[in-house]
């Protein structure tokens, strides 16, 4: 999906910059409102901003660049395996296969020192479709890790769920997370916002507001009835590959959907570690906190 030259370069210097930014942040603040951690990713001392600690997309590790999100993720993968808290450089060496889906580059490298831990994607290679699973891939992987990539999937999200399903060994387990329906309730279903996708193509066109740093487009859909459908509300993640939400879950529709597939055991780590800077508030600043659901086979 083209991405404006301008944003790209925005994206690029706020990168450059952030460390600097985080150092003059904290200029002046009291105790209450800074935060000291140790990244768990990349063996880090930091001293930031509580609130930009607590956002849970908000870089807030000077070295690695990681989010609360992204800690408590690599968090969930330690706890899962080795069953305690451990930083990425204190993990012993494990042969157990894991597969990220999408996963950050950077943390999904550091991960591969001590793992047996490989990133895969769906828009280019290593490739990995969760919707389409070959017979010869069933139960040839430990763990998963799928991270902000069920409400981008194409629907029904029940192929998907199935697809990482098939995929686990038995007694394997799936780290999730994914965007919650902010100031709503957590009881509900699952809210689609294309039910009657079918055949489907993005087109630049207009100059819509919409969420992410793509160029303004309009989604175009023919229902398998063939009524044609064009949507202008459109919300995209950042990233490469098809980033446009498709959906967003509840805590409960979530947890519903894996128990429905066949998993044995879901249990949300919603745990606070703040010496990694990972602290779970419930919701801040109309943002719900992401804590990883695990789900075993």
């Amino acid at each position: 999906m083209s991405v404006p030259i301008f944003r790209r370069l925005l994206y690029f210097l706020n990168d450059r910059v952030l460390p600097l930014r985080l150092w003059w942040e904290v200029r002046g603040k009291s105790p209450d409102e800074v935060a000291k951690y140790y990244c768990n990713i990349c063996s880090t001392d930091n001293l930031i901003l509580r609130s930009r600690m607590l956002s849970r997309e908000s870089l807030s590790c000077r070295k690695c660049r990681s989010s609360l999100r992204r800690r408590s993720v690599v968090n969930a993968i330690s706890l899962c395996l080795f069953g305690e808290p451990l930083k990425v450089k204190d993990f012993p060496n494990d042969s157990r296969k894991g597969v990220g889906l999408s996963d950050d580059d950077g943390v999904s490298k550091r991960l591969g020192v001590p793992l047996n831990y490989h990133n895969t994607f769906y828009h280019k290679e290593p490739f990995l479709d969760i919707q389409n699973i070959e017979i010869n891939q069933e139960g040839t992987i430990d763990y998963i890790v799928c991270s902000e990539v069920l409400e981008h999937v194409i629907p029904p999200i029940e192929n998907a769920l199935m697809g990482i399903y098939k995929l686990l060994k038995k007694d394997g387990f799936v780290i999730i997370t994914v965007p919650y329906n902010s100031g709503g309730s957590q009881d509900g279903p699952v809210i689609e916002h294309f039910p009657d996708l079918n055949e489907f193509e993005l087109i630049r066109k207009g100059d819509y507001k919409q969420g992410g740093i793509q160029h303004s487009q309009v989604l175009v859909n023919i229902t398998k009835e063939g009524a044609r459908q064009e949507f202008t509300d459109l919300s995209f993640h950042g990233g490469p590959g098809l980033n446009l939400e498709m959906r967003q879950f509840t805590k409960k529709s979530l947890i519903d959907l894996l128990i429905s597939t066949g998993f044995s055991r879901v249990e949300t780590i919603d745990s606070d570690f703040s010496e990694f800077g990972i602290e779970f508030v419930g919701e801040y600043r109309g943002l719900v906190d992401k804590e990883p659901v695990v789900a075993w086979k």
